[in-house]
């Protein structure tokens, strides 16, 4: 039935001829019998019907259509109808009309008229091949296949390296490693490959990976295949799955996964692979300005860690970075200070090198999805070693050794599965409820099920929760029930995070918050947890009740002001069979902030008391003021300020404080002009304990500042204090599972165990100057200051430090002549291996091309080293240097030189060198050849000679490859550096890029 609203106006016909032109005639071409047919046919605008109305015209029933000629009647036929009093528009219904009807009068449905045109006769053939035909169609219609096809643009670029090293040594082999750095005794080959690879395969799948065939947690390799209904991922990933908390927490794995939709309401994903590694937790305090922790396990998946600071979740790069190898993890200046208050939480996974067995990862996922907020989903994962141990792989446990943890090398080939249904529905426009259930079922030894301990360990879990939401009011809230032998894989243990106890099991815990909005200004909130651990009432683990409560509001009176006032409180009573302890944490906190234009201010105060029946650390009060102002003020100009004062007070001190921490902070970047810019960071911290009558500073900076008035002038300043460590743990502390600190500390001896938790920390400063001046044509003056300091931030003692300037002066008097003189002076101090040395360097040195071709240098060098405190160590050299250049031609260089060298050390020698070469190289010069000599005289304690001669080979081919090769023959006798030596080099290396 078609509508007043739905009816098309028809295309005149003269229009319709001169749109059509061109195509009537290329078919006139190639078929001369169409005229007629076309001559037939009236071109409407598209006619909108439904599918019913298509299927019926097709079996020759009669559809309703309107007659060409009566379109204007038809028009004022409808415009007549009067509309019904109650606003509803009638429908018209047009005469019926058969297909033979339509066909007299001309009218073509769209979807029929695509249908193939069967000619009466045969066509004639055109005397021309199919592709002139379609080039000819391609260049009429002025087609372009990109446009219909879209090219792949894969981006493949990397390096593949071959190195071999040979060396037949006859003699002192440490004497020739002395010399010959650079070599390898006997053979030794090696061989790396680096390939990264971007871009879109097709128009469905993108790739991007990186791959170097050396087996270290650098290596990755990752596809993204996308398709209309599927998506795939192969080769290294981190596997999470949305929508379920109790059956997979995250896991850095190696293998594929694949998720599409069955059908609209239906979605799959299928998983297959490798862990790469067994996850570990680990949980500490902050320490002020440190900056580096390192991990009780290392190496350190990549990308495996999560780090979170009070619960907040940091990026990396931006808020730390993360040496994988030595485990150690270094916080951004931006997120420092944490104070002690703060917990640190570090969840990551170590690698599976010490792992007895390899393990997989595979398992699937269904859910139905209704619509956003009403689905079901069906959840298996399993986690499963190989039967085989690695190759190398000790099984055998020593007499009365045991695994300490699943996270030490396993023993046995263990089997983990995990089965979990979910789901979230929408009830109406105001609720949602959402739940979960999960079995674990654990098999230790999938090989044996001999002994209680190698059979199943079965445990379950269970999430129920509700959402609310309208105008004013968004509340939720959570059930947990989980049993003491559950566990989700890509945890290490536990599964929902109690208060600062960390990750629990066997437990039963309510979690629910709300928050309501009484006007436009002013909204309260409220959230709160209760649970209680130990639910077995195992008579060996204590149980802990649980309790954590906050309220408070938000009040915007305006745009340019908000405040926010919350008071929380958290009870965690624990019993045992021999101790008691009720341990309570109070915080009220207070922000406000205010906008004064281009400027905004944030003032924060948060006072947080502890109690604690056994531990009198803990009864403690901790006040915490933070005043931070932002600002623009101009386009060149941006900075943020803060401050921050820190009061401790434990009773500790009879009268006043036990502690008063400052911390100050500017975040600058000033950029007035091409000429001068400056940006940095910058920290200072005081913190003065009047329990142990001591005060620490520190400081963390980092700066940069570029100074160029114009193009003959140019500085830059550097200048960077960063808190880092040095590597001290306790190795009394159990290697298995982190020791968090019970309380804060209260002497000197339980501070020292809580300091030794953390790293040994020191102090580092590094500086660095430069300035390159040109003071006119002839004269260039060039300065270099390098200097690093290595404190000890608890007694202030120097550890290490070192200094160097270098100052050089180039001076060309005429041309093709070139004078540089260099001084270079610096010490090196190390309080650990009681070093302290001085050195300097003088150097000299003539450059003239006197003829064309024929170039001279001349250099005079004098090194002084100066052990402080051993004078035996001290050296002085001064050397000779006479070096003659000839180019005969682009092909042939030749040089020659001599050198005199006079040592004054322990063993005094003077050293005279002979040395010639000849450089070939073709004229296509992707080839160069160095034909080499060299002969030296010592004169010392033991007179002795040494030569080498051989050639040395650079070939490029083509643009991407390049080998390099040396051979040659050496020769040492017998010096005060050790015996003498023969010995043949061969070394060799290509290079290709792509």
């Amino acid at each position: 039935m078609i509508g007043k609203q739905n009816i098309r106006k028809p295309v005149k016909q003269v229009k319709t001829q001169i749109l059509l032109m061109s195509v009537v005639s290329l078919l006139f071409v190639l078929f001369p019998f169409v005229e007629k047919s076309f001559a037939q046919v009236v071109y409407y605008e598209p006619i909108y019907l439904t599918s019913q109305e298509i299927e019926a015209f097709n079996k020759g029933e009669e559809v309703n259509f309107f007659e060409p000629a009566g379109e204007d009647a038809i028009e004022s036929e409808i415009e007549s109808i009067s509309e019904p009093t109650d606003g509803t528009v009638l429908p018209y219904e047009p005469e019926p009309m058969s297909p033979e009807e339509a066909e007299k009068l001309g009218i073509v449905i769209p979807e029929l008229a695509v249908k193939p045109f069967v000619p009466e006769t045969e066509p004639v053939s055109l005397n021309a091949s199919e592709a002139a035909v379609m080039e000819y169609a391609k260049n009429f219609w002025d087609e372009d296949d990109g446009e219909k096809k879209k090219k792949p643009e894969l981006n493949i670029s990397g390096s593949k390296t071959f190195e071999i090293k040979q060396s037949d040594v006859k003699g002192d082999i440490s004497h020739f490693s002395t010399e010959q750095f650079d070599s390898y005794p006997g053979f030794k080959m090696d061989q790396s490959l680096h390939l990264e690879i971007d871009g879109q395969i097709n128009e469905n799948s993108t790739v991007n990976a990186v791959l170097d065939d050396k087996e270290d947690e650098d290596r990755r390799f990752t596809v993204n295949i996308n398709t209309p209904k599927w998506k795939f991922v192969l080769g290294d990933f981190q596997v999470k799955l949305e929508n379920t908390e109790l059956t997979l927490f995250s896991k850095e794995v190696r293998g594929i996964i694949a998720q599409g939709n069955m059908t609209k309401n239906f979605r799959s994903t299928f998983m297959f692979s490798q862990s790469k590694g067994a996850a570990r937790r680990e949980q500490f305090r902050g320490a002020g300005a440190q900056q580096e922790y390192r991990m009780q396990a290392f190496p350190i998946v990549q990308g495996s860690e999560q780090i979170r600071i009070n619960g907040r979740l940091l990026q990396r790069s931006s808020d730390y970075l993360i040496d994988y190898e030595e485990g150690i993890i270094k916080f951004s200046a931006s997120v420092l200070p944490i104070e002690i208050t703060e917990w640190i939480v570090v969840e990551y996974e170590t690698s599976n090198e010490n792992l007895a067995f390899s393990r997989n990862v595979f398992g699937t996922r269904q859910e139905y999805i209704k619509s956003p907020e009403r689905r079901i989903g069906v959840t298996w994962l399993r986690e499963l070693d190989s039967k085989t141990p690695k190759a190398g792989a000790d099984t055998e446990l020593e007499p009365g050794e045991t695994v300490a943890s699943e996270s030490t090398a396993l023993i046995t080939p263990m089997q983990h599965d995990v089965y979990g249904t979910d789901f979230e529905w929408r009830l109406g426009k105001v609720l949602t409820f959402n739940g979960e259930t999960a079995v674990s079922v654990i098999d230790r030894n999938i090989n044996s099920q001999e002994t209680p301990e190698d059979r199943e360990i079965k445990g379950k879990a269970g999430r129920i929760g509700f959402g609310a939401k309208t105008d004013k009011i968004q509340a939720d809230g959570a059930y947990y029930n989980i049993d003491s032998k559950f566990k989700l894989i890509g945890r290490e243990d536990g599964v929902i995070e109690l208060g600062e106890r960390g990750l629990v099991n066997d437990v039963v815990s309510g979690r629910g918050k709300v928050d309501y909005k009484l006007n436009d200004s002013i909204s309260v909130f409220a959230d709160g947890e209760n649970a209680e651990t130990n639910i077995d009432n195992n008579p060996e683990m204590g149980k802990i009740d649980f309790e954590a409560y906050n309220s408070g509001f938000v009040w915007v009176p305006n745009k340019v002001s908000r405040l926010e006032f919350k008071s929380g409180t958290q009870k965690d009573k624990e019993k045992a069979q021999e101790a008691f302890s009720n341990i309570t944490k109070d915080v009220t906190k207070a922000i406000y902030d205010r906008k004064f234009g281009k400027t905004t201010t944030q003032t924060k105060i948060e006072k947080t008391s502890y109690e604690d029946g056994v531990n009198i650390a803990s009864g403690s009060e901790i006040l915490q003021l933070d005043m931070g102002l932002s600002s623009k003020i101009a386009d060149y100009l941006s900075l943020n300020l803060n401050f921050s004062k820190i009061e401790l007070e434990d009773g500790m001190v009879l009268k006043g404080l036990r502690s008063d921490t400052r911390n100050y902070s500017l975040d600058m970047n000033y950029e007035p002009s091409s000429i001068f810019n400056m940006r940095g960071q910058f920290q200072w911290r005081r913190e003065d304990d009047m329990y142990a009558n001591s005060r620490a500073e520190s400081e963390i900076i980092d700066s940069q500042m570029q100074y160029e008035p114009n193009s003959k002038i140019k500085t830059q300043l550097k200048y960077k204090i960063e808190n880092t460590s040095k590597i001290v743990r306790d190795d009394s502390l159990d290697q298995t599972k982190y020791q968090i600190p019970n309380s804060l500390p209260t002497d000197v001896q339980e501070e020292m165990q809580v300091i030794s938790r953390f790293e040994n920390p020191v102090q580092k400063a590094t500086t660095n100057f430069t300035a390159d001046y040109t003071i006119n044509e002839k004269l260039q003056a060039y300065l270099d200051w390098r200097r690093r300091d290595i404190e000890d931030r608890h007694s202030n003692v120097m550890l290490s430090e070192t200094d160097r300037k270098t100052y050089e002066l180039r001076f060309t008097p005429i041309e093709k002549m070139i004078l540089t003189t260099e001084y270079e002076e610096g010490y090196s101090k190390d309080r650990d291996s009681k070093m302290y040395l001085k050195d300097n360097l003088k150097l000299i040195q003539l450059r003239h091309e006197f003829k064309r071709n024929y170039i001279l240098d001349l250099t005079y060098e004098e090194r002084d080293e100066t052990d402080q405190y051993e004078s035996i160590n001290d050296i002085f050299s001064d050397s000779k240097i006479v070096s003659f250049q000839r180019v005969f031609s682009p092909k042939v260089n030749m040089e020659v030189g001599v050198k005199y060298d006079r040592i004054t050390d322990k063993d005094p020698s003077k050293e005279f060198e002979k040395n010639m070469s000849v450089t070939l190289t073709p004229s296509s010069r992707n080839q160069r050849y160095k034909f080499f000599i060299k002969h030296r005289d010592i004169k010392s304690t033991i007179d002795g000679a040494y030569y080498e001669g051989g050639v040395s080979l650079s070939q490029f081919i083509g643009s991407d490859t390049i080998i390099d090769g040396e051979i040659k023959k050496v020769h040492s006798s017998k010096l005060p550096s050790g015996a003498g030596y023969d010995a043949t080099v061969i070394n060799a290396k290509m290079i290709i890029t792509f």
